[in-house]
């Protein structure tokens, strides 16, 4: 059973920029709950020139790793992204864990989710989890969706 995606961090607009990290393998629930801990953490922490983001965070189906950051008040500079990234490349790290892989994708099939080189995609038939999306909206009305 997927989430309510249209819930995820009601304290954030729409508009809020979203970062998605896939996993190489679905994590247990003991690591996604650990990980989901050093995430929240981290974005409590998260500051960019010296202030402080609105950021929230979260592990969705032991697979993806996802921060949001409203954007309106302050934004996210090069500097607070390459600090996010270091992290999450350390999450994987101690967690062994792949979280950069861009070539394969979730993918919702029979019911099941499986993971699958992004050429293997069907068109206008697969429902999939693209972690290329941007921003709040698209990921609480349009996640996952149909390939096309």
């Amino acid at each position: 059973m997927l989430p309510n995606f249209k819930d995820l961090f009601p304290e954030l607009p729409d508009d809020s920029r979203v970062w998605i990290y896939s996993s190489n393998r679905e994590m247990s629930p003991e690591e996604s709950e650990i990980i989901s801990e050093n995430l929240i953490a981290f974005v409590a922490t998260w500051a960019t020139h010296g202030a402080s983001l609105t950021a929230r965070s979260t592990v969705v189906l032991n697979r993806f790793l996802i921060i949001a950051a409203d954007e309106n008040r302050l934004a996210a500079s090069g500097c607070s992204i390459d600090s996010s990234v270091r992290f999450i490349k350390q999450l994987g790290q101690k967690f062994n864990i792949d979280l950069f892989d861009r070539l394969k994708v979730y993918v919702l099939r029979d019911g099941l989710i499986s993971r699958i080189p992004y050429h293997e995609l069907k068109k206008d038939s697969d429902i999939y989890f693209d972690p290329l999306t941007d921003n709040l909206k698209d990921l609480r009305n349009n996640w996952p969706l149909i390939f096309n």
